[in-house]
């Protein structure tokens, strides 16, 4: 965890602001445009009606302090993502949304205001070109996302009884994506770097952690991928997502693993939420209960939270915390992001 100082104790004006806040929310002035542009990280997934205001003026009040905090510390620190990217193709719905395991951690740090970068590569097509664009947008740094011929990656997916459903994925250029020797130099200048699986990254991480990198890897639901145990052992924070229960094979699962390096093995467990092991201990966390409109980027932004947690040097139980509100908010509409 990295030793930051309290967010209060350097920037003390953040509660005097919140307090204000408070007293704005305690008055019940119904504007919804005003709170809007207060509460960016709520807009698109926290509708705000007059009726709301006066009942849960505490809870936006804690949601705009902790968006000041984030974007003070910001400062701080900056994360970096890496490798795959695609673009989900909702056929039947006539939608199209940009993603990707590193992509949308970006965003979703982004959105907590914390620095992010994305490294990858897409393709010469318009899917590439929007992708890039929206990342822009977004406010991710995107100064190195490589342009290759060929077709960016894409992902046919399905809405299913709110659930989604994956379909054909066309890998394109990301098939030959590798890092370069400046990508790694780019990333390690980094206080943190996320990867995944799918992402062409695995054989690098060595050189990452050599030069003392703190690492967090998503493994998705690949438990048993060769990968796993051939990189485990330079990450710090290893997600996995599996569709389980808590039970006694999933603990020792997780005990295996993080005995091979990482300091945190975490495991997303779908509707039974979260269970985190750190060679000493397990700890729970269930999810927050909201109406579904779509699991795209669920587990993606659990991973942000989480980071979220560690870089402001949160225990594992907050960083869970963390992650498991940052899922919530995404569940709440379509698409990643």
């Amino acid at each position: 965890m990295y030793p930051l100082q309290p967010i209060y104790q350097r920037f003390p004006f953040t509660a005097l602001f919140a307090s204000f806040t408070s007293y704005l929310f305690r008055l019940q002035i119904h504007t919804p445009g005003f709170l809007s542009y207060l509460l960016p990280l709520t807009v698109k997934q926290m509708p705000i009606t007059k009726d709301s205001i006066g009942q849960y003026w505490y809870t936006y009040t804690i949601y705009l302090y902790d968006y000041v905090c984030s974007l003070l510390k910001g400062c701080y620190m900056n994360v970096a993502t890496v490798g795959d990217n695609c673009v989900d193709v909702y056929e039947k719905e006539g939608r199209q949304y940009p993603g990707g395991n590193p992509v949308n951690v970006a965003v979703y740090l982004r959105r907590l205001g914390i620095d992010a970068s994305y490294t990858g590569v897409v393709g010469t097509d318009e899917y590439g070109r929007n992708l890039i664009d929206a990342l822009n947008d977004k406010g991710v740094d995107t100064s190195h996302v490589h342009t290759a011929e060929g077709s960016t990656a894409v992902t046919k997916v399905e809405i299913v009884n709110g659930n989604r459903v994956f379909g054909d994925y066309i890998e394109g250029v990301m098939e030959d994506f590798r890092l370069t020797d400046d990508d790694i130099t780019f990333l390690c200048r980094h206080d943190l770097v996320v990867s995944g699986i799918w992402g062409h990254t695995a054989d690098d991480l060595g050189k990452i952690k050599a030069n003392g990198t703190t690492i967090a890897f998503d493994y998705s639901d690949q438990p048993n991928d060769p990968i796993v145990d051939a990189s485990i052992a330079h990450v710090d924070y290893a997600f996995f997502g599996l569709e389980s229960d808590d039970t006694a094979e999933v603990r020792a699962f997780m005990r295996d693993k993080q005995a091979r390096g990482p300091r945190v093995v975490v495991v997303t467990l779908g509707e039974h939420g979260s269970l985190a092991f750190d060679g000493r201990e397990f700890y729970k966390h269930g999810i927050i209960e909201v109406d579904i409109a779509d699991t795209m980027g669920a587990g993606d932004s659990f991973i942000a939270g989480f980071i979220k947690g560690v870089l402001e040097g949160r225990d594992v139980p907050g960083c869970m915390d963390e992650g498991a509100g940052c899922s919530a908010i995404t569940l709440r509409y379509n698409g990643a992001w």
